[in-house]
Parts: structure tokens; C-alpha cells; sequence
């Protein structure tokens, strides 16, 4: 889990708000702070999804959805589709690590749930124009090998994944995708960052 916290969201200038991953709340928590219009949260932990229905019940601006990145980011980007410029945080990944709590709901081996970044990215990309969006993701350490603060191998579970950390295309789908579109910016804090801001 990564920490919005250490970016200024404010400086951003974006209308709207969208995150994979709520959990407990801590991101959208942070995001709250600042002037976003609207703010929508993915969770697929359906009890970390009703602590934070509760939590948030008062809160007009937000919105949380229950289910998994790939199932909910169309619904999503129909709600925003108004919204010309918005700031991503994409933060889904790793369902199922031991920290998650989210018991034999979902298995290890399905990739497609456990790093939903690619299928996510595309989503986006197809979905709306993206030139004024800015899109922050978590754990580069899954992809890339780097002078992370904390890198791949020291998570004690990441042999359990043998296509990631790294993964043996980089991001390699990020640059297809955005690299016409978007500056890429690679920050090895904590597990790492990749941060897309809009070429001028």
C-alpha cells in the first residue's frame, strides 16, 4: 500500500478524483483534504468496502464501489466522463497478500486480480481523453528493478509470483500506452512510484 499522503494533490490542478484499492480509507482519507468535485474508491475486500461505507456515509462527495478494478472502472469512467481533467491513484494490486485479509475469496494464480494495473491503464486510455489526466501508481517494484527503499525482494511472498518483481517487460505497457501523451516519471520512495503528468 502506498502513501498518497507524500504527494501534494493540491498543486495538481485535476476536478475529480479515482482510486483502486480503498481499503481502510487512508488515500481517500488524504484526497478528501483538497478541492476534488468527486471522489470514487474500488474496493474488491467487501469487509474493508462496508468499514468504509460507514465510515464515509456522510460524505457526499464520495463514492464507493464494490467489486474488482476491471469490473467497476467502466461504470467509473461513465460517472466522470464530464470531467476533463482528473487524478488517478492506482493502488489494487495484491489482493490476496497475506496482509489483506481477504482470506480464499480469490486465488493467487489469477493474475488478472491479483495485478490489475495493465487492464486498468487500458481502461482509461480507451475510455476517455486523457491529456489533462494524471495518473499515479503504486509498487514500480512489481515491474522494475530499482534502488527502491524497500525493493521486490524484501517482501517475504514474492517468489509466489514468478512473472513480477520484476516483471520481464518492465512497464513497457505504460510507454506504449502514454508515452505520446504523458511525461513518465519513475520515483523509487518506499516501494516506488510511476507518476504520468501531461506533456505540455
Amino acid at each position: 500500500m502506498g502513501l498518497l499522503r507524500n504527494f501534494d494533490l493540491q498543486k495538481l490542478q485535476t476536478e475529480c478524483f479515482v482510486e483502486t484499492g480503498t481499503q481502510q480509507g487512508l488515500g481517500l482519507d488524504y484526497a478528501l483534504q483538497h478541492d476534488f468535485k468527486e471522489l470514487h474508491s474500488i474496493e474488491i475486500n467487501e469487509e474493508y468496502y462496508n468499514f468504509c461505507t460507514q465510515k464515509y456515509k456522510h460524505v457526499d462527495r464520495a463514492k464507493l464501489w464494490l467489486g474488482s478494478s476491471e469490473e467497476k472502472m467502466h461504470e467509473i469512467l461513465s460517472a466522470i466522463k464530464d470531467y476533463k481533467s482528473c487524478f488517478f491513484w492506482l493502488d489494487a494490486h495484491l489482493p490476496d497478500d497475506p496482509g489483506s485479509q481477504l482470506g480464499d475469496t480469490y486465488a493467487r494464480s489469477n493474475d488478472d486480480i491479483e495485478f490489475p494495473l495493465e487492464k486498468e491503464l487500458r481502461l482509461i486510455k480507451q475510455s476517455r481523453d486523457t491529456a489533462h489526466d494524471i495518473i499515479l501508481m503504486d509498487d514500480l517494484r512489481i515491474y522494475l528493478d530499482g534502488p527502491f527503499q524497500y525493493p521486490g525482494s524484501s517482501w517475504p511472498h514474492h517468489t509466489e509470483y514468478p512473472n513480477f518483481f520484476p516483471h520481464k517487460d518492465g512497464i513497457k505497457f505504460v510507454e506504449d500506452l502514454y508515452q505520446d501523451t504523458h511525461n513518465i516519471q519513475k520515483i523509487y520512495d518506499h516501494e516506488g512510484y510511476l507518476l504520468l503528468t501531461p506533456k505540455d
